[in-house]
């Protein structure tokens, strides 16, 4: 593990540490441990970086597919949605840095029996079981009654979030909506923003609204509240349409005389002085 001269010891522990997760008997901190020792060598970071990258995040799948297996079914609605918040969230975090190391490795074939068995356990274990939590959970409380008590709604976003810092300052807020952003993504980006912002970054989970469509879930997050769905799925907003962005715009403002929305591809069409206005 200390000798880094030849080529052929970073193939040993690639083959070494494959077969080890083949066969399921590979000790987790034992390993993470000899992954960073090998970080430091010459070979790493000549050939070998991104296949070591690959049997690190691979690690990280296997060693959560480990701990799923003492997970306790969550009771209720509160226990469920703190479960993947504070935890198995990360499953999904991991297996997607997986598959993208994955793809980056120039000989996949030399571990593409090691990426199928851990992505059969992903997709026929991990998300099969969490379907069954639940399905289990809305039938016995969420079909009735979909708020879960004690936890920020989508519907209640501006009021909460938004409405005590328009009151309390003079300072701009942006809101930055991005469709169909998964929370370990959201984990991914205040991970990131902390290393590079001089500013404290925090994460918090809303529980959104159903039917979770674009235009209901845009509609829900604007001052004001959701009247109705008409057939076509358009959503009004205290009787108004919100569909398109003149309409958003005209209801901020209704609200807050000075804001504006715009779609990202428009903003990033000004110039910097106009992007400053």
């Amino acid at each position: 593990i200390q000798c880094d001269t030849f080529k052929i010891i970073e193939e040993m522990i690639v083959k070494t540490m494959h077969q080890l997760m083949m066969q399921n008997a590979l000790p987790v901190r034992e390993w993470r441990s000899i992954l960073s020792e090998r970080s430091r060598s010459y070979w790493y970071h000549t050939q070998f970086e991104r296949m070591y990258l690959f049997m690190e995040e691979a690690l990280n799948v296997y060693d959560l597919r480990e701990s799923f297996k003492q997970a306790e079914v969550p009771k209720n609605g509160e226990e469920w949605f703190a479960l993947y918040t504070e935890k198995q969230f990360k499953v999904d975090y991991r297996y997607r840095q997986m598959f993208r190391c994955y793809h980056a490795v120039q000989n996949e074939e030399l571990v593409a029996d090691l990426y199928e068995k851990l992505t059969y356990w992903y997709e026929n274990e991990f998300l099969v079981k969490w379907s069954q939590w639940t399905d289990g959970i809305v039938t016995r409380e969420l079909a009735t009654q979909w708020k879960i008590p004690g936890i920020l709604h989508q519907q209640d976003f501006f009021r909460k979030c938004i409405q005590p810092i328009l009151e309390g300052t003079r300072e701009r807020v942006f809101i930055i909506i991005s469709d169909a952003l998964r929370y370990e993504i959201g984990y991914e980006l205040k991970e990131g923003f902390s290393n590079v912002l001089n500013a404290e970054v925090s994460l918090q989970a809303m529980q959104g609204v159903l039917p979770s469509y674009t235009q209901l879930g845009m509609a829900a997050l604007l001052p004001g509240n959701v009247t109705n769905i008409l057939e076509n799925g358009t959503v009004e907003v205290d009787g108004l349409s919100k569909k398109g962005m003149l309409n958003r715009t005209k209801l901020l403002q209704s609200k807050v005389v000075d804001s504006i929305a715009y779609d990202l591809m428009d903003f990033m069409q000004l110039s910097k002085e106009q992007g400053h206005e």
